[in-house]
């Protein structure tokens, strides 16, 4: 009867360990393709890497001295392909004030965003406008520095914009109601036509007048005419420029501008676009 009873114990003692060692050896495999368990993992996931996405960091650390220097964010941080949609939020630059002195400001694509910061704070923030996207009106990223700091990191926060992609196509007008004379009109910042990227340019629209009726006006991409001369009258009228080949904003233009060669009264501007 002992032997019965001992070896029902020692069956019921293996059966149990080795049920154990199956549920460990269990947990301790991945989850599988079909287990609830498994899609609710991979959901989280997802929703992990969606939002890392969707927004996002980059940061270096430096700890040297800068001096009349202009450092090449981009390529400093590794702002490249795929960094392309997304929007830059802010740059932040940590330094040591003790010894330093001078300014520093943030250039996109050349051209100041800010005013001069000066370096005898901790922290500098530059906050750039609203349509600084890489790949589509950021094609530069530089922080100049004039005079002489420790920096110890430059952090910059960026974000997608989700509705970038899905951003209707439409009719944009701005009133000007200024005097120009043998200058340019930069259609591009006055119109914020970087928030359109993929759209087309069908036609540019102008009210305006010359004072003795022989101006002559036209549209440029930087320095390259996308749309024929037109002269322009003594009277207000709306003169349409037709662009060539329709352009997209961000593929085939980066900037545009009216060249007026004459003594010009600008009423209003308007691009139509469409898809």
């Amino acid at each position: 009867m002992l032997k019965k009873l001992f070896a029902a114990t020692a069956i019921a003692v293996i059966t149990a360990v080795t049920t154990t060692a199956s549920v460990i050896a269990h947990d301790d495999k991945p989850l599988r393709w079909g287990n609830p368990a498994y899609e609710d993992q991979d959901r989280d996931e997802g929703r992990r890497r969606a939002y890392k996405r969707n927004k996002d960091v980059s940061r270096i650390r430096l700890n040297r001295w800068v001096e009349n220097e202009v450092l090449p964010l981009r390529r400093l941080l590794n702002l490249g392909r795929e960094s392309r949609g997304y929007r830059i939020d802010a740059v932040i630059v940590r330094i040591d004030p003790g010894g330093s002195r001078g300014s520093a400001r943030l250039l996109v694509n050349g051209r100041a965003e800010n005013q001069r910061q000066r370096l005898n704070r901790k922290v500098l923030v530059f906050r750039p406008r609203d349509d600084a996207v890489i790949g589509f009106g950021v094609r530069s990223l530089r922080l100049d520095v004039r005079g002489q700091a420790f920096v110890r990191n430059i952090k910059i926060k960026l974000s997608r914009d989700r509705g970038r992609r899905n951003r209707s196509c439409f009719r944009l007008e701005r009133q000007v109601n200024m005097d120009v004379r043998f200058d340019r009109l930069n259609l591009w910042n006055l119109l914020n036509l970087g928030r359109h990227p993929g759209c087309r340019i069908d036609r540019i629209e102008i009210k305006a007048r010359t004072d003795h009726g022989r101006g002559k006006a036209r549209i440029f991409d930087r320095w390259w005419p996308v749309s024929a001369p037109q002269v322009i009258g003594r009277r207000p009228a709306v003169y349409r420029f037709n662009l060539w080949e329709n352009p997209v904003i961000g593929r085939d233009l980066r900037d545009l501008n009216l060249d007026m060669r004459g003594k010009f009264t600008v009423y209003s501007v308007r691009a139509v676009l469409r898809r």
